[in-house]
């Protein structure tokens, strides 16, 4: 009976979560805090992680060396491409995606997602190209994933994730924080 009553209690725990995150479906995420999101969700082929954050500090290896914090990129370009939506909007969050094998969990390289984001305020949507290859310096190349800042003002989202013929799509993700004037509420 103990027992019984702890899974209902855990059952119940879990819905109460994940209404309070907005979370649907197969989603979870995990917050540490309300500036930072992270989400899993799984595919046929794949599990298929979404992270995002402040804007992130992006640099080749040889930055790299000595550094405590930011994103280092696993074959950095020859020259920095910018593109006109930057020119205009300037980058305010951090966005990553990584994926692992569905079956064995083994982190998956070789095959650049593509991400969408729609905003379901304006309605307005767009491809994040360009994702590139990079890791975290404090955790190394064990934690390789394809990233890039972008322009994502404060609101709700649906994001989309490709790879190859497996897709995926965030729902009612919620993002905070203005950091290109330090305003975190949005």
């Amino acid at each position: 009976m103990a027992t019984r009553i702890r899974q209902l209690f855990l059952a119940w725990l879990a819905i109460v979560l994940a209404a309070g995150f907005g979370i649907t479906g197969a989603q979870r995420a995990r917050a540490a805090d309300t500036t930072v999101i992270s989400m899993s969700q799984a595919t046929k082929s794949y599990m298929i992680d979404i992270g995002i954050g402040p804007l992130a500090n992006v640099m080749t290896p040889n930055q790299a060396k000595g550094a405590t914090s930011g994103q280092v990129l696993v074959d950095p370009p020859q020259a920095t491409v910018e593109s006109i939506r930057e020119a205009i909007l300037p980058a305010d969050h951090y966005v990553e995606v990584s994926l692992h094998r569905a079956s064995t969990g083994a982190l998956m390289t070789a095959r650049i997602p593509v991400m969408s984001v729609r905003n379901l305020e304006t309605g307005r949507s767009y491809v994040v190209d360009e994702l590139v290859a990079m890791y975290d310096v404090t955790k190394g190349q064990d934690d390789i994933h394809f990233g890039r800042n972008v322009y994502l003002p404060a609101g709700t989202y649906d994001i989309t994730v490709w790879a190859g013929r497996d897709r995926t799509v965030f729902t009612n993700v919620s993002v905070t924080g203005d950091y290109v004037r330090g305003d975190k509420r949005g």
